[in-house]
Formats: structure tokens, sequence, C-alpha cells
């Protein structure tokens, strides 16, 4: 019964509130939440880094070759236009 106002609370600032002033000022904020975020993947780096070398390992170099051309199609459909 108590994560039903906290789930509301989520809902109305985590989605909500954040679209509203994101579709507004969406510039302005991602110029402002930059520095965070290259601050956060500074901080998140040492953790990051070794568990992608784990999957990699893992998984091993067939799903990266999958991925790949994946990542081509993508960056040429976004340069076109």
């Amino acid at each position: 019964m108590t994560s039903a106002p906290v789930l509301s609370l989520v809902l109305v600032f985590g989605e909500i509130l954040a679209q509203a002033v994101c579709t507004r000022f969406g510039l302005t904020v991602g110029a402002a939440m930059a520095p965070l975020v290259r601050v956060l993947l500074l901080l998140f780096f040492p953790i990051s880094y070794p568990v992608s070398k784990v999957d990699l390992a893992q998984f091993g170099m067939d799903l990266r070759n999958q991925i790949l051309p994946l990542l081509a199609v993508f960056e040429a459909r976004t340069s076109s236009v």
C-alpha cells in the first residue's frame, strides 16, 4: 500500500514534470547537465570498464560483430537527415 504514493511521486517528478521542462528548455537543460554527466562518467569508469571487459570475454566477439553493423546503419540514417 505504501508503494502507490511513491510510484505517483516518481511518475509526476520523474516523467511528467521532466518531460514538460525538457520539451520547452531541452537545450538549456542538456547544457546545464553536461558537466554533471562528465563527472558521472569519470566516477563510474572504474566500475563500467572492467564490467565491459568481462561481458566481452563472456559473450565474445560474436555479439560485438552483430552490433557494429547495426551501429553503422544507425549512423548512416542519422547523417543523411
